[in-house]
C-alpha cells in the first residue's frame, strides 16, 4: 500500500515512503518538547484535544494519559499507516479514549465545538492552505477553549527549508479570531503561539 504524506513530521523527517515506527521513535526523543506543549496547553482530567497532523502519535499518547478515560484525543492526519501505528500503542499502553480520524482536520467533519483543546504541531509548513487550516481548527474548539501552534525555528536544522516565521504564524492565529495568551520559544528549536477562542466567537 502506498504511504499518503502525513500531516507533519515532529521528527524532521522528510515524507515519501515512510517507516512510521522509526517516525515515533524520533517522536520519543522529543518527548520532554511534547511534555512541554501540553503543559502550556494545561491539558486536564476530562478535556477533548484535537491533535491536528499526528502522524504516528507520541503526543496523541502523552495527552490520552493526561485527559484520562473521561477525556478524548482525536489523533487527525492524512496518513492511514501512522494512524495504524498510533492504534498499536494506544492499545499497548491500555490507552482507548483515542479516536483515530483519518483525512485532513477540513476532511474528517468533527462538529463544531467538539474540543476543549487543540495541538498544532509542526503542520502547518506542510498545509497548501494553513490560514484556512487554522480557521478550520478554531471552529472546532469550545468558546475559551485554547490550542498550541508549534513551528521549528527557521534555521534549526528540523525538518525541511519550508519553515513558516512566527509572524506569518501569528497573522493566522489572528485572522482566524483567535485572542493570543502567550508565544516563545522553547529552545533550541521550536516556537509556539497559545491562542484562545473568544467567549463570544463569529
Amino acid at each position: 500500500m502506498r504511504n499518503k504524506m502525513s500531516e507533519t513530521d515532529p521528527s524532521g523527517i522528510e515524507h515519501g515512503s515512510v517507516d512510521w515506527r522509526m517516525v515515533l521513535k524520533r517522536q520519543k526523543e522529543h518527548a520532554g518538547y511534547m511534555t512541554k506543549w501540553l503543559d502550556l496547553l494545561d491539558l486536564n482530567p476530562g478535556d477533548r484535544l484535537v491533535d491536528v497532523g499526528c502522524g504516528p502519535g507520541f503526543s496523541a499518547l502523552l495527552a490520552a494519559a493526561r485527559v484520562g478515560g473521561s477525556g478524548t484525543v482525536f489523533a487527525v492526519d492524512r496518513s492511514a499507516e501512522a494512524l495504524t501505528v498510533l492504534m498499536e500503542e494506544a492499545k499497548r499502553h491500555g490507552l482507548r479514549n483515542i479516536v483515530r480520524l483519518e483525512g485532513t482536520v477540513e476532511e474528517v467533519l468533527l462538529a463544531p465545538e467538539s474540543a476543549t483543546h487543540a495541538l498544532m504541531s509542526n503542520v502547518l509548513h506542510h498545509s497548501q492552505r494553513p490560514s484556512a487550516m487554522v480557521k478550520v481548527t478554531a471552529s472546532l474548539l469550545i468558546p475559551e477553549g485554547k490550542i498550541l501552534v508549534v513551528e521549528a525555528l527557521p534555521g534549526s536544522g528540523v525538518g525541511s527549508n519550508s519553515r513558516l516565521p512566527q509572524k506569518v504564524v501569528r497573522s493566522y492565529v489572528e485572522d482566524a479570531g483567535l485572542y493570543i495568551k502567550e508565544e516563545g520559544v522553547i529552545e533550541p528549536l521550536w516556537y509556539f503561539i497559545l491562542a484562545e477562542k473568544p467567549a463570544r466567537y463569529s
